[in-house]
């Protein structure tokens, strides 16, 4: 895994499982973005904003409204905490759209991959993918600091 490539100065990113419930890894993981000020956007099935920040329902749309809000960036870092079968599906949407030219990284938290959303993501030449267990609450922070962030 090479995480390098994951955060850059260019970057959007996008939280599929972003969630408006404080409770919920999705919010303090959609939170950990916003405290250090980079460009998310949150996306949810259904909730229509989750603190101040109007959601996309698919990323579908969260890749659209990255490239009109912010449109010299470098591609999309996507941090996965969905369970696998909706990693799964939402790769799939990449791949279906034609959007994978724009990922640059995924990052799956714990619980948001099993081996077949790791083939998935490998099949569509997405680097990095972390995957190792590393939780971005934990992690991120030395990462994006190793990434000249």
């Amino acid at each position: 895994m090479s995480i390098k490539n994951f955060f850059s100065a260019a970057r959007v990113y996008a939280v599929v499982g972003a969630t408006p419930n404080e409770t919920k890894f999705g919010y303090k993981v959609f939170n950990w973005y916003l405290a250090r000020e980079l460009p998310v956007i949150p996306v949810h099935p259904s909730a229509t904003h989750i603190l101040h920040v109007p959601t996309s329902q698919d990323i579908a749309l969260a890749i659209k409204r990255a490239n009109e809000e912010y449109p010299n960036n470098d591609g999309i870092s996507i941090s996965f905490i969905t369970p696998p079968k909706v990693s799964e599906s939402v790769l799939n949407e990449i791949e279906t759209k034609q959007l994978k030219d724009q990922i640059k990284g995924v990052w799956f938290q714990p619980g948001a991959y099993n081996e077949e959303v790791l083939g998935v993501a490998r099949h569509l030449g997405i680097d990095p993918i972390v995957e190792n267990g590393d939780c971005i609450l934990v992690s991120g922070d030395s990462y994006s600091v190793k990434s000249s962030l």
